[in-house]
């Protein structure tokens, strides 16, 4: 029970340094130092039906996007640093759900290998 509510207490922080680190966000307009919002990069891939999302841990912007069938989450940041705390942060409390591309100061979640070769073809960056 003990090791329970640790867990609990655990969770409840990092979900409040979320909100408050969520705060800091923009809302799909603001560029990232790589100098490009994500608006500007789902434009870039060519991606339709794009819409601002709840900016997550970490980011400063953050879209969805239809792309090749499937659909796209864009997220941009203000360093590379926060990239990685973010990657981090993803892996350990939400498990990823698809495969990401990253870049210096952008991460892309792609619902499937195919998407992520087609998004690193056009953007650069690391298949994760």
């Amino acid at each position: 029970m003990k090791t329970r509510l640790i867990a609990t207490a655990a969770i409840a922080a990092t979900m409040v340094a979320a909100a408050v680190l969520a705060g800091c966000g923009g809302g799909g307009g603001s560029a990232s130092s790589s100098g490009k919002s994500p608006a500007q990069i789902a434009a870039t891939l060519g991606c339709t039906g794009v819409t601002t999302s709840e900016v997550e841990l970490f980011a400063q912007d953050e879209v969805t996007c239809d792309y090749q069938g499937g659909s796209l989450t864009i997220v941009t940041f203000a360093s590379s640093d926060q990239v990685q705390r973010w990657l981090s942060a993803a892996n350990t409390l939400a498990g990823k759900t698809g495969t990401m591309v990253v870049g210096p100061t952008w991460a892309i979640e792609a619902g499937s290998g195919t998407q992520a070769t087609a998004v690193q073809r056009r953007m650069g960056g690391t298949i994760d």
